[in-house]
C-alpha cells in the first residue's frame, strides 16, 4: 500500500482543509459523491507536536521536525547543542538547513557572539579550501570551520595561527576558545 503524507513547513499550525470532501464543493457532485472516496490527509505539522509526542520519535526525523517546529524561536540553538545532533546524517543536516532556512554555521555564531565572542561567516561563492587559505593569509588567529562533514557531526575543525586544532563540538569549542583567550590576556 501506499500512503501519502503531507509535511506542513508553514508557519503556525495547519488551518487548510485535510480531506477532499472539504477541499471541493461535493453538494455540486452530489450525483458522483457516492463514487469518491473522501481522501483524507495524513498531515503532519511540527507546530502541533508536543513533547512528549517527540520523545516517542526515534529516529533523525524527530530533529527534523523539532527543527521545523522551533525554527523561528529561540529553542533552535537549544536543539543544536543538544546530543541529538551528533548522529544526524548529512542528508538530514541539509534538510534541516533547507527547511528551516537556517544555516548551521550561523547558529554557531549567534553561541559564540552570544559568549562575547566576535565572529563573522565568509559564505562567499568559493571553494571551502580557497576560503581558508585566503582567511589564513590575514592572519585571523582562530577559524572555526563547518562543512558538510561539520554540521552532519554537530562539531567544527579548528586551526589555531595556521595550525590544526582538532575538531570540536560546539559547546566544547566556545569553552576551549574562552581558555585561548585568557591566556592571551594574562
Amino acid at each position: 500500500p501506499v500512503i501519502t503524507l503531507v509535511l506542513y513547513l508553514g508557519n503556525g499550525e495547519w488551518n487548510g482543509p485535510k480531506s477532499l470532501y472539504e477541499m471541493v464543493d461535493m453538494e455540486k457532485y452530489q450525483f458522483i459523491k457516492d463514487r469518491i472516496y473522501d481522501y483524507k490527509l495524513h498531515l503532519i505539522s511540527p507546530y502541533e507536536i508536543n513533547n512528549e509526542e517527540f520523545a516517542k520519535l526515534t529516529s533523525e526525523m524527530r530533529l527534523v521536525l523539532k527543527c521545523i517546529k522551533y525554527s523561528n524561536d529561540i529553542k533552535l540553538e537549544n536543539i543544536i547543542k543538544n546530543d541529538d545532533l551528533n548522529m544526524v546524517s548529512n542528508e538530514a543536516a541539509e534538510l534541516i538547513d533547507e527547511v528551516t532556512n537556517s544555516d548551521f554555521a550561523k547558529k554557531v555564531c549567534s553561541l559564540l557572539n552570544n559568549s562575547d565572542i566576535r565572529t563573522s561567516i565568509d559564505d562567499r561563492n568559493e571553494t571551502l579550501g580557497k576560503r581558508i587559505r585566503e582567511i589564513s593569509l590575514l592572519r585571523v588567529p582562530v577559524l572555526a570551520i563547518v562543512g558538510e562533514k561539520e554540521v552532519a557531526e554537530g562539531t567544527v575543525s579548528v586551526r589555531r595561527e595556521g595550525a590544526d586544532a582538532g575538531t570540536m563540538k560546539v559547546e566544547d569549542f566556545v569553552t576551549w576558545l574562552k581558555a585561548e583567550m585568557a591566556k592571551e590576556l594574562a
